[in-house]
């Protein structure tokens, strides 16, 4: 028999790995409900007419209505008309697939759908990195981890009609399968997180690692083991989505072509790095992407902290390889993008735990600060 103590332990942290989860969850999102209510109810009529029109999809629906902005309008009109354009395969189809099931099955209509969709896949993530970090570093790091990632200035995007969620819920999942020795699972996870967004892949070295730590450096058990199937699904994952677009543009490079014939191509900014961006956007213009690159050394600071554990390789790994192509590819999106590099938190998380007194100003004061930038997102400024 389980001894009754050690069950009510086990209870207990079954317990918290939901309850602190779904608490965070709740109390963010009111405070995001009641700052888009707020803001675009005392600013009725006060937009311009070019911002209000990035966000026009429910402008009905105060409390709504900037959770479904800028690149929302892409997965709303995916889900409603599918892919008719090659510009249209710049978005990937998850996000727009489940809003659209669940408009065929439950009559919720697509804005809805997405907006639902990303916040259910925010809960799911926060639940799987709960108990990712606990995993590795014990409770006070996972609170401390989760709510430095919940706190940052741009983790916003996790609650609009962006597939961001999904791919920060994929990734997650797969790493914590991998560090549990399910690989295939792993890699199936990874597989849908590519669907949601391409660089989900990224998180791969994360799942490679977790396996040479089982196996050793030998080649051959690995090539032997259903591991090797978990390492292969992401891509052929990719291949299917890349082979589907073959069959309606006939050509291979239609995410490329895609890219190019976006707005952001048509300006020559679709493949900008953070240099490009400083030299040819002046802070007059864009002062948003400066403070881009301010908010960003935050994640950049914990993802090169992740390299002086090695149990955290799983991890550090991952986090370089997104930062990278961040830094030098996505200088004008960098707040967006570095939102979505969760295992930079869990050194962050440790360094709180140091800090009790100065943790919560901290972290508080990166709350205001998000609401700033999400008031702004909503009411059509370049924060996208």
């Amino acid at each position: 028999m389980i001894p009754r103590a050690a069950l009510g332990s086990t209870r207990s942290k079954f317990d918290e790995a939901w309850i602190f989860p779904l608490a965070l969850f709740v109390s963010t999102r009111v405070a995001l409900l009641a700052s888009s209510y707020m803001g675009n109810v005392l600013t009725l009529g006060s937009d311009s007419s070019d911002s209000a029109s990035r966000c026009l999809i429910l402008r009905s629906n105060p409390a709504l209505h900037s959770f479904c902005c800028w690149d929302c309008g892409w997965f709303n009109l995916i889900a409603t008309e599918g892919f008719g354009t090659v510009e249209s395969a710049q978005v990937f189809p998850l996000l727009p697939l489940l809003a659209w099931l669940l408009k065929i099955s439950l009559r919720i209509p697509s804005p809805y759908g997405l907006i639902l969709v990303a916040n259910l896949a925010s809960l799911a993530s926060y639940c799987v990195l709960f108990r990712l970090f606990r995993r590795l570093e014990g409770t006070a790091a996972a609170r401390w981890g989760l709510g430095a990632l919940v706190a940052y200035p741009f983790h916003f995007f996790q609650a609009v009609g962006y597939s961001e969620s999904l791919m920060v819920f994929t990734s997650a999942l797969a790493i914590l399968f991998a560090l549990e020795g399910r690989h295939v699972r792993a890699g199936l996870a990874l597989g849908f997180g590519v669907l949601a967004r391409h660089i989900t892949l990224f998180a791969g070295p994360g799942l490679l690692l977790a396996q040479i730590r089982e196996r050793g450096l030998r080649p051959k058990p690995l090539l032997l083991s259903r591991g090797l199937v978990g390492l292969a699904l992401p891509f052929l994952f990719l291949g299917a989505w890349v082979v589907y677009l073959h069959s309606l543009f006939h050509t291979w490079t239609t995410l490329h072509d895609a890219r190019m014939a976006s707005w952001w191509g048509r300006a020559g900014r679709a493949y900008w790095g953070v240099l490009d961006t400083v030299k040819h956007i002046p802070y007059q213009q864009h002062p948003e992407y400066y403070f881009y690159l301010f908010f960003a050394a935050i994640p950049a600071s914990g993802a090169v902290a992740l390299f002086f554990r090695q149990r955290w390789a799983e991890l550090a790994w991952p986090a370089l390889v997104l930062l990278v192509l961040c830094y030098t590819s996505g200088g004008a999106s960098l707040g967006r993008y570095t939102g979505s590099c969760w295992p930079a938190f869990l050194p962050i998380g440790i360094w709180l735990t140091r800090k009790p007194r100065l943790a919560p100003i901290l972290l508080g004061g990166l709350m205001l600060i998000q609401g700033l930038f999400f008031f702004l997102h909503g009411h059509g400024f370049e924060v996208l």
